[in-house]
């Protein structure tokens, strides 16, 4: 955030303003002039108080109406409009400063580079004092890159100030040669007016990766760890060792992609993840399902031999009523297991139904190739799972009328 600058330097940039901001030579300058009422009041003002000369630069030389006042401002006449003005100026030369050109303000500017625009800057083709509103392009293009590296120091793996020439380094990983190893990747702060050849940086997605908080939004964390691997495998594929801001800013399209091509692999693999325990789970809970269908006809398939051998005393009856009670018995029985399959046929059924959606479900949450191949191999084995169980259930239901079939043939045998 750009600060406002202080009163003194203030007034500097006011008088130099009102000087019609002459030509700057070896970050002074000189003029001659007549003065009106404004300017009286600004240099009067100025000669009478004076900063700094780190703040507010210093008045080397002045003439008033060709009289030189070399020992003090105090033997100085008053400042009357119409009175010619011979003035030589030493500008500010510590943290407030001239610029002569936004160029030499990008070269120059130690606080941009460490992610904070000078607070007293004035840039002279621009007539732009910091803080003033509506900054030029040049202005909000450097504004934007300090703002980047602000950003960044929240993002580096770490950060240090041992570099060569002072600026921040700040450090990231990059995967190695080997999968498993990791390599750091340094970037320092340092940058000149080149960056002023490239377009405003749209930074809209750096800032939502560093403003999601923990678990208000999803995945704020894997965010910046891929943004942090996605500049140091972009800059580690560009020429030369030392990495600066410059290349950052000239590659920083490419690393948007970069980004969102691995947050979308990281998204599909936690998709992956995601649903094929989801498919597990399922799997289990339909195959438990089955498996209950099949228990409950298990227990019920134990009559069918107990009826097949309450009919043998009828193949030795020869009491006509007797023997028409125990095949009637036997019918009742096989009606009685015939319904109950029937039954269970239903509930089969709808289990079967139920399988069906559920692997559907899953089919219209992706379209990745590997995710179909895993509910495929699902599908396949509950299909087999539910035929056997379907013709298991058939064979039941044909062997509920046996007993009913074995005592009728048996009756018409002995008695017709």
């Amino acid at each position: 955030m750009t600060q406002e600058p202080s009163g003194i330097f203030n007034s500097t940039v006011t008088l130099y303003r009102k000087l019609n901001k002459p030509e700057l030579k070896n970050n002074s300058f000189s003029c001659e002039l007549r003065a009106d009422a404004e300017l009286c009041k600004l240099l009067g003002a100025f000669l009478s108080n004076p900063g700094p000369a780190n703040t507010s630069g210093e008045v080397r030389f002045i003439a008033v109406d060709g009289i030189e006042y070399i020992e003090g401002y105090s033997e100085l006449p008053d400042l009357e409009p119409g009175t010619k003005i011979e003035l030589e100026f030493d500008l500010p030369s510590g943290e407030a400063h001239f610029y002569a050109s936004a160029r030499e303000y990008a070269d120059d500017a130690y606080s941009l580079k460490s992610g904070e625009p000078a607070s007293n800057a004035y840039i002279v083709d621009l007539d732009y004092l910091s803080g003033e509103a509506n900054p030029p392009g040049e202005v909000q293009k450097l504004n934007n890159v300090s703002k980047l590296i602000q950003m960044l120091r929240d993002l580096a793996h770490f950060q240090g100030s041992d570099h060569p020439s002072g600026h921040l380094q700040m450090g990231f990983v990059v995967r190695g040669k080997n999968d498993n190893a990791y390599e750091p990747f340094d970037l320092t702060t340092e940058f000149n007016s080149q960056v002023l050849d490239h377009p405003l940086l749209d930074l809209e997605l750096l800032e939502d990766i560093l403003n999601r908080e923990g678990s208000i939004k999803a995945h704020a964390e894997e965010r910046k760890n891929i943004f942090r691997f996605s500049i140091a495998e972009v800059l580690s594929r560009r020429p030369g060792r030392n990495k600066n801001i410059c290349d950052l800013v000239q590659a920083w399209e490419e690393v948007i992609d970069c980004y969102e091509k691995n947050f979308e692999i990281y998204i599909s693999d936690f998709s992956f993840s995601r649903v094929t325990q989801e498919l597990a789970d399922k799997q289990v809970e339909l195959s438990k399902k089955l498996g209950g269908v099949l228990n409950d006809i298990s227990g019920k398939v134990l009559t069918i031999p107990v009826s097949l051998a309450a009919v043998g005393p009828l193949i030795n009856q020869e009491d006509l009523l007797s023997a028409a009670i125990l095949t009637f018995g036997a019918l009742l029985l096989s009606i009685f297991l015939s319904l109950l399959t029937s039954n269970q046929k239903i509930q089969f059924s709808m289990v079967c139904d139920s399988v069906r959606m559920v692997l559907k479900s899953f089919h219209t949450q992706t379209q990745a190739d590997s995710l179909n191949k895993e509910i495929t191999k699902v599908r396949e084995s509950l299909a087999k799972q539910m035929f056997r169980i379907g013709v298991y259930i058939q064979l039941i239901r044909f062997s509920a009328w046996l007993p009913a079939i074995t005592a009728a043939l048996i009756f018409f045998y002995k008695f017709s």
